[in-house]
């Protein structure tokens, strides 16, 4: 019997390293690029649970947790009046007692996230109705420090902003 060689055969690759401003353009360029790729989806999940959410609302017409769940899809969405609109629904809470519910009804969370949205969306003052109400159902001392700030951020932000529009030196 005769012993075959083996061939090996060496291959070479050479990579370049992206500078900081390619890396720049590529995050900021309508090129895909691969960490749009993870975000791409994300998006489509989100839209899919939309979907779903749609059928869900149909079969069970009226549940607070299915307005919440869309609320917090927008929210990761950035689509800040859509958020607005579903989370302000989902606050007319269970209309009767359900033997099981996916979502704690829970007042505070809600708040707080309308609050967001409406920062988001450059309305401060109704962002501060919104971390009051928030502010009314805490139930940890630490969340109402943290409520407590918040609002006092947004007050300054209002008296700056009044003093700009009438003129007077911050």
């Amino acid at each position: 019997k005769e012993k075959k060689k083996k061939k090996e055969k060496e291959c070479i690759f050479f990579f370049k390293q992206k500078t900081a401003y390619e890396i720049y353009q590529c995050d900021w360029s309508s090129d895909v690029c691969s960490s749009d790729l993870g975000c791409y989806y994300q998006i489509s999940a989100y839209i899919s649970a939309l979907r779903w959410l749609k059928k869900a609302d149909k079969e069970m017409p009226g549940r607070w947790e299915i307005n919440k769940t869309r609320g917090i899809i927008y929210l990761f969405l950035y689509d800040w009046e859509s958020a607005v609109a579903q989370l302000v629904e989902s606050l007319k809470g269970p209309k009767e007692k359900t033997v099981y519910s996916p979502i704690v009804f829970n007042l505070f969370d809600t708040w707080e996230q309308i609050s967001t949205c409406f920062r988001r969306l450059d309305q401060p003052q109704e962002a501060l109705v919104a971390l009051r109400e928030a502010l009314k159902h805490t139930k940890s001392l630490e969340m109402t420090d943290n409520i407590k700030q918040r609002i006092k951020i947004v007050q300054n932000f209002l008296s700056r902003s009044e003093e700009r529009r009438v003129g007077k030196e911050c």
